[in-house]
């Protein structure tokens, strides 16, 4: 049989083109290995696969700067600056496909150059986005395009500078600033409106001897009259020693009479006995009836008070403790009831009133038909807590490099609201509830707070959630994720819901 080789080599490359054709990799797999993906330079650019650190992935390398971002906006905001960036690139670029993100960078030195230091927040999306910044002086801002390959582009027009937004009247709604988001002693004489301080304003008899100054008050301010001949009789009383007898005011009662075997007595109109001072111990009795029904008694010390009878005893009297610096007031115990208890104590931070039934085991009420003034702050007795903190998060007493911040505490105020104040941070393999509140620091509804948070110099806004369950939790993040050294700071409040 002949063989026809023209015939055979038409057979051969048609067989060739159809394996150039067809894919090279069409059943082929990357074992532990990376497909390496080149320009036409031979520069590496990608790698498909098994990447150095065990992960898989298409890692983009070597790709150049992206294009600039347009010129951000920037508008002042309370405590920082609202910064915007449009979506745009200069010269209308288009976004490349190896975008990853824009940082904004601040300064308050004009002239700049954008670093490490001066990044305050990132927009994620090529759509263009608003952020906030934090800032306390007036600041100069640029904005910087970064690739996957982490190849940064040219940095904007510098915007700036931009100072926050002070506080102005109309931020403030009328009747919010109230007595106790006032500071002792903040309101001084400048700020005070000649002639606002009226005689409607003084409470009774709080002018004292002591606020007076010497030689303010003369002839000109006494009312016409008021002092009199039945007032002062008999012209001028010196340090004259009066010795002997009985002293009277009048002949006729009402009158107080002192007699030589050291009583002090003071009679009505109607000649009965109402006040007694004297005695060898030194007592005071007080009748309502001359000489029989006593209403009070002070002997050794001790203020007996009456009874509805005109009994005297140690039931009901008024006494200083052994240590000195507590009066204890004791009222009478009748048939079915307890008796009062108050204590006035002094110590080194502030006077203290308290109430109770003597044995502490029943309420005491506190009632009032009248206006209760306070100069100070009413509380429920909450102090300020420390909590324990779940796996992963702890207290914090840096924050952004600076020191001696306050570590997470919470309380309620008098106002029903629970404050949660202080620095903390989180570790590695945390979860996002913080703390759990205990029972009767928990709101009716579930609240969020705005928290501050910063990761290497990077700072987002992170806002937590109250759950009525107690928990605190991050519920969601704006330019950050719950990172291993993060670190965070609140002081914010929630409303309990006790209060309606």
């Amino acid at each position: 049989m002949t063989t026809d080789i023209g015939r055979r080599i038409a057979s051969l490359e048609t067989r060739l083109k159809n394996m150039e054709r067809a894919s090279r990799l069409g059943s082929a797999s990357l074992d532990d290995t990376a497909l390496q993906v080149k320009d036409a330079n031979g520069s590496l650019r990608a790698l498909v696969g098994q990447q150095a650190d065990g992960t898989t992935a298409v890692n983009i390398v070597n790709g150049g700067p992206p294009p600039a971002p347009s010129t951000p906006t920037v508008a002042p905001a309370l405590g920082g600056l609202a910064v915007a960036w449009d979506g745009s690139f200069a010269g209308d670029a288009v976004a490349p496909l190896d975008w990853a993100r824009v940082e904004v960078h601040a300064s308050p030195v004009s002239g700049f150059t954008p670093s490490a230091t001066t990044l305050q927040a990132t927009i994620e999306t090529p759509q263009g986005a608003i952020v906030y910044m934090p800032a306390v002086a007036p600041q100069y801002v640029v904005l910087v395009a970064r690739n996957t390959s982490g190849a940064a582009s040219a940095p904007t027009t510098q915007a700036g500078p931009y100072e926050p937004r002070a506080v102005v009247d109309t931020d403030v709604a009328d009747g919010s600033i109230t007595t106790t988001k006032i500071a002792d002693n903040a309101i001084t004489t400048p700020k005070i409106l000649a002639g606002a301080i009226q005689t409607a304003q003084l409470a009774a008899l709080s002018i004292t001897a002591a606020k007076l100054a010497v030689g303010s008050v003369d002839a000109t301010a006494l009312k016409a009259d008021a002092i009199t001949g039945k007032t002062i009789t008999g012209g001028t009383i010196d340090g004259t020693v009066i010795t002997g007898g009985t002293i009277q005011t009048s002949n006729a009662d009402p009158s107080v009479v002192i007699t030589d075997d050291n009583f002090l007595r003071i009679y009505n109109s109607s000649s009965d006995l109402t006040l007694e001072i004297g005695g060898s111990l030194g007592n005071l009795i007080s009748y309502s009836q001359s000489g029989v029904t006593l209403d009070f008694q002070v002997q050794n010390g001790i203020l007996y008070l009456g009874d509805v009878s005109g009994s005297i005893g140690p039931a009901a009297n008024i006494f200083a403790e052994a240590d000195g610096k507590t009066t204890q007031i004791l009222g009478n115990s009748i048939s079915g009831t307890y008796p009062v208890k108050m204590r006035l104590r002094s110590d080194a931070a502030r006077p203290i009133v308290s109430f109770d039934d003597g044995g502490g085991s029943h309420p005491v009420d506190i009632t009032t038909t009248g206006n209760a003034i306070v100069s100070g702050y009413v509380s429920h007795g909450t102090t300020w807590q420390t909590p324990s903190y779940t796996t992963g998060w702890s207290g914090n007493t840096t924050y952004n490099g600076a020191t001696n911040w306050q570590t997470l505490r919470y309380r309620i105020d008098a106002e029903d609201n629970l404050w949660l104040v202080g620095a903390f941070k989180v570790a590695s393999g945390a979860g996002t509830t913080i703390v759990t509140l205990p029972t009767g620091y928990r709101p009716a509804t579930q609240s969020p707070l705005p928290c501050f948070s910063v990761l290497s110099g990077a700072f987002s806004i992170f806002p937590l959630l109250v759950t009525t369950g107690g928990a605190v939790l991050v519920s969601g993040s704006s330019g950050g994720s719950i990172a291993a050294g993060r670190e965070y700071l609140v002081n914010a409040k929630v409303p309990l819901g006790n209060i309606t």
